[in-house]
């Protein structure tokens, strides 16, 4: 029913079964009905729909799915506007007595930002109509609070990403005249706030770059990790590279006293740096690298050893003497990894000099077991790896790939369905219903390649399928692209064309005179011509000859008379 919930018959059923009161669902199942429900293209059955689902989502115990998929549906229910109030992280800054926004004092407004930045501390954000009231408010009367009560102002700001001009513009200027005066690990803070709420801004963000600059000498490790987590989302344009070497000396330091790594840092520190192509030196490279193997083992989060692994890939390390030992512990925490981290790794992995045949079959085998998690764009990059390796048809991942592709009917865009179509040909794939499917939702789209076209011919030659759809495609495909195309393309046309059994016999003498005229003066690349074009080729010629003929019999009886 999920599947073809966009006919719309199903889609009144739908509508109908998900608005009585005994309607009974799964978790899963609910899961599946809203992916569906959200890529359908009916707008006014869909909105009551939606509606019902709202109601069930706040009865349904949601959060027992994983997480990559209470996530997503939390976030698809979000944008339909019907998630449950249970499900928000929001939090109110006012309480019944408190009333209107603008008679609140200045305690009044401390205490209640203390309260909002307690909960804000666990990523609760605030209610969005209390939002810029409240915080122009604050705005209003910021030159009375203390340096730690306009701290967490900036904190809140950065959570709820408040960024109307007015109230930023004021509560910059005030925090920029406290500056001198604030401690080391606020001004520390003051770079993340700033790198989130105003990254276009160059001279708010240099000039705090340049207080810390200044206390390097102050600097504890913890203010290390503030700052870099600015510097890793700050624009390109705003980057200290004076800054940076002083917080890199700083975590240097840290790592070979404590001789292990926090990968948390590790990740901060190598974004960072390939963002903004700064080259690490390479004994510091190398400490890291020997560190984050004695730290494996203790990183409880796999995802950030991939990431900090893709980190040194992206830093220029593609030598597996120096990535070996380091792939080894990975190796040990691949069964714990989800589909994206395990994305990341073989991506990471196919930009290197040498193959880690040990790291890649560890990751082909886990993604062989959950790739039932992964969308579709995660699907077409491990098909991409998969595509290139020497064997890749013949591991279990195409067969488990292939089947979970089978379950994104209503997922996949005609583009996507062309990439996946793509790879799954080039690994031999044998389920003639998925590429039947992909075959249909690329035939929709508007933009035309001949890749993609002669995809799809070969998945009506393999199934034996001759849609007069297919055929059309791939025919209107041939004829817009036909200038483009040379003369190895032109060959292959002709005999997908013949093989088809397209009829079109004006097309297919085009093609012989186009391949006639580009292979004139060269037989020896006749000569490596299919045998039935060699055939077309020759006939053509003949008749050309007699035609030619024919044209000077005509002129000379004209001269004589």
């Amino acid at each position: 029913m999920i599947h073809f919930a966009r006919h719309p018959p199903c889609l009144q059923y739908l509508l109908d079964y998900v608005k009585r009161e005994e309607f009974k669902i799964t978790p899963f199942d609910f899961y599946g009905l809203c992916h569906t429900m959200d890529s359908t293209p009916w707008t006014r059955a869909e909105a009551d729909v939606w509606r019902a689902i709202g109601r069930i989502s706040n009865i349904i115990p949601i959060v027992t799915l994983p997480g990559n998929q209470n996530k997503l549906l939390v976030n698809m229910l979000n944008n339909q506007g019907v998630l449950p109030l249970k499900y928000q992280k929001i939090v109110s800054v006012l309480t019944p007595e408190q009333g209107q926004m603008q008679k609140m004092n200045a305690e009044e407004l401390i205490k209640s930002i203390q309260g909002a930045y307690e909960k804000g501390q666990n990523g609760r954000k605030m209610v969005q109509s209390e939002m810029e009231p409240f915080f122009r408010r604050c705005a209003d009367v910021c030159y009375e609070f203390p340096n730690e009560t306009l701290m967490h102002v900036m904190h809140l700001l950065a959570i709820n990403e408040c960024r109307a001009n007015d109230v930023l513009r004021r509560l910059t200027q005030r925090v920029l005249l406290r500056l001198d005066n604030l401690p080391t690990h606020d001004v520390c803070t003051l770079l993340h706030c700033f790198a989130t709420l105003t990254s276009n801004k160059a001279d708010v963000m240099r000039r705090v770059s340049s207080a810390i600059f200044r206390r390097q000498d102050e600097i504890v490790y913890e203010d290390v990790v503030r700052a870099l987590r600015g510097m890793a989302i700050a624009d390109a344009s705003v980057f200290d590279r004076r800054l940076f070497d002083v917080l890199v000396r700083k975590v240097m330091e840290e790592v070979n006293e404590a001789e292990t790594t926090n990968f948390r840092v590790l990740q901060l520190l190598v974004d960072t740096a390939s963002k903004n192509l700064v080259q690490l030196p390479g004994h510091f490279i190398n400490s890291l690298l020997r560190y984050s193997c004695q730290s494996v083992r203790g990183e409880s989060k796999p995802r950030l050893i991939s990431s900090c692994f893709n980190g040194f890939v992206r830093l220029g390390v593609r030598s597996i003497q120096q990535l070996e030992h380091f792939s080894e512990k990975i190796i040990g925490t691949v069964r714990l990894m989800d589909i994206a981290s395990v994305t990341i790794l073989l991506e990471s992995c196919a930009l290197l000099d040498e193959p880690l045949v040990g790291l890649i079959l560890a990751l082909l085998d886990r993604a062989a077991d959950i790739c039932q998690q992964g969308h579709v764009d995660q699907c077409i990059r491990i098909l991409s790896f998969l595509s290139k390796l020497a064997g890749g048809d013949q591991h279990r991942l195409v067969e488990a790939m292939t089947t979970h592709i089978g379950t994104l009917t209503d997922a996949i865009t005609p583009f996507q369905a062309s990439e996946l179509l793509i790879y799954l040909l080039k690994l031999r794939c044998k389920h003639h219903n998925v590429l039947l499917m992909l075959a249909r939702a690329i035939v929709v789209r508007t933009g035309k390649d001949m890749a993609t076209a002669n995809a799809v011919a070969r998945v009506c030659f393999d199934t034996g399928c001759r849609d007069k759809m297919f055929l059309n495609f791939y025919q209107a495909t041939a004829v817009s692209l036909f200038n483009t195309l040379r003369t190895k393309d032109l060959v292959l046309m002709y005999q997908t064309i013949l093989a088809l059994q397209i009829e079109d016999p004006t097309f297919l003498r085009r093609i012989v005179k186009t391949i006639s005229g580009n292979t004139f003066k060269n037989s020896s690349v006749q000569r490596q011509l299919p045998q039935e074009l060699q055939k077309a080729l020759a006939d053509y010629k003949e008749v050309a000859r007699v035609w030619a003929q024919k044209k000077a019999l005509r002129r000379k009886a004209f001269e004589r008379k």
